[in-house]
């Protein structure tokens, strides 16, 4: 199971979003509500979760636009397992 989205940056409109004490620390629960306006990315966060089985392509195409920078994301298990996407690996 994810316990936390620790970075995210450069995919679709989730470019550098920062998760700390102010707002959202990253950490999931065993059931969560996504709600946010159209076009925040939540579709983009549902690819993410769907790329963890092994389909690195699905983020390849959610690159954001105006972005020099390549993807990154960092993902820990509820076992503490980190899981790294860099250089669309």
């Amino acid at each position: 199971m994810i316990h936390k989205i620790a970075t995210i940056k450069n995919l679709g409109k989730l470019k550098n979003p920062v998760f700390g004490k102010e707002n959202w620390n990253g950490i999931l629960k065993n059931i969560n509500i996504v709600y946010a306006n159209n076009g925040s990315g939540k579709t983009t966060l549902s690819l993410l979760f769907r790329s963890l089985k092994g389909n690195n392509e699905i983020l390849s195409k959610k690159k954001s636009f105006h972005s020099d920078g390549q993807i990154e994301i960092q993902i820990f298990d509820s076992t503490k397992r980190e899981f790294n996407y860099k250089r669309n690996k």
